[in-house]
C-alpha cells in the first residue's frame, strides 16, 4: 500500500514538474502593450548635432529603429540607425550622419523614424542589411528635422503664458501609427498637449501638409485614443487621401468651447507635425 502511494506521488510530482517546465517554455514580455502594435512616439528637434532622440518605440519584435532623411515626402537615403528590442523602448538616441561623403547636407526639413524587424538586431556589432529599404519597415513616422520647425510667431509667444495646471507638459507629442483612412476616420494613439488646442489632419503635397482633411479638439495634456474625422473624397468626387498624411497641432485656448471650430488663421501655426501612411499597404 506504501508503495502504491509512493508511485502516486512520483506521478504528482512528475506532472507538476512537467507543467513547470511548459510554463519556464513560454516567454514573458517586460511589456505586453508590445503585442497592440509598432508604435514611434518622437518630437521636433534640432539634429544638427547629429543625434536624434526618439522619445520612445514600442517593437512587435527586435530590430532597427532607422532615420531617413526626405525625398519629395517620403523616405529616401537613411543616416543613421540603433536597434531596439521587442517592447517598449524609451529615450533611444541615434547617431546621424549630417552630411554625405561629399559634404552635401543630409538634414532635410522633414526626417523619417521607422522601425524594421531583424531578429539579429541585438547581437553585438549587428548593423542592418545594406539593401534594407523603407518599404521593409512594421511602421513609419514623419518629424521636424529642427526644434522650432514650423512654429508660429504666436506659438512661440504663448510658451510665455503661465499655465494654471503645474503639471502641464513640457512638450507637444504626437503618436500615431500607419491606417487605412479610406473610412473617413483617423485613429492617434496619443496628443501630448502643452495647451489646449487642435488636433488637424492634412493630406501631402511636395513633402509638407497642404488640405485640411479633419480636426479635433485636444485638451491641455495626454489626450488618449483621439478620433478625427475626415474627408476622403472632395466635392466632385476626387480623392483626398494622399500615401502620407500629415497629424499637426496648434494651441487655441477656445479649442474646448462648445460648437468651437479652428481660425483659419491660425492653421499654418502648428508647433508640431508628424507624418504618417494613409493606407496598411
Amino acid at each position: 500500500m506504501k508503495r502504491l502511494k509512493w508511485n502516486w506521488v512520483r506521478r504528482g510530482l512528475g506532472l507538476a514538474l512537467a507543467l513547470a517546465s511548459v510554463v519556464a517554455a513560454v516567454p514573458v514580455s517586460a511589456a505586453p502593450l508590445a503585442s497592440h502594435g509598432n508604435k514611434i512616439s518622437i518630437h521636433a528637434q534640432d539634429v544638427d548635432v547629429g543625434r536624434v532622440m526618439v522619445d520612445s518605440v514600442t517593437a512587435n519584435e527586435d530590430g532597427w529603429l532607422l532615420i531617413w532623411k526626405d525625398a519629395n515626402g517620403k523616405p529616401g537615403g537613411l543616416i543613421g540607425y540603433a536597434p531596439v528590442r521587442h517592447g517598449v523602448n524609451m529615450s533611444v538616441g541615434v547617431d546621424v550622419r549630417t552630411s554625405g561623403r561629399n559634404g552635401a547636407d543630409n538634414i532635410t526639413p522633414t526626417l523619417w523614424a521607422s522601425v524594421a524587424p531583424d531578429p539579429n538586431a541585438g547581437l553585438p556589432y549587428a548593423s542592418p542589411d545594406p539593401s534594407i529599404a523603407p518599404g521593409a519597415s512594421a511602421m513609419i513616422v514623419g518629424f521636424g528635422s529642427q526644434a522650432a520647425f514650423a512654429a508660429a510667431p504666436a506659438a512661440r509667444a504663448a510658451t510665455s503664458v503661465v499655465s494654471s495646471a503645474p503639471s502641464a507638459p513640457k512638450q507637444n507629442s504626437i503618436t500615431v501609427r500607419r491606417q487605412d483612412a479610406i473610412t473617413g476616420k483617423v485613429m492617434i494613439d496619443s496628443v501630448t498637449a502643452t495647451q489646449d488646442g487642435w488636433l488637424l489632419i492634412w493630406n501631402d503635397r511636395n513633402g509638407a501638409p497642404n488640405s485640411l482633411l479633419g480636426f479635433a479638439p485636444v485638451r491641455q495634456g495626454t489626450n488618449m485614443n483621439v478620433s478625427v474625422d475626415i474627408k476622403p473624397t472632395k466635392r466632385n468626387g476626387e480623392d483626398n487621401l494622399t500615401p502620407t498624411l500629415w497629424a499637426t497641432l496648434v494651441s487655441d485656448p477656445s479649442a474646448m468651447t462648445a460648437l468651437a471650430v479652428p481660425d483659419s488663421l491660425t492653421l499654418g501655426g502648428s508647433a508640431l507635425k508628424v507624418a504618417f501612411g494613409s493606407s496598411l499597404d
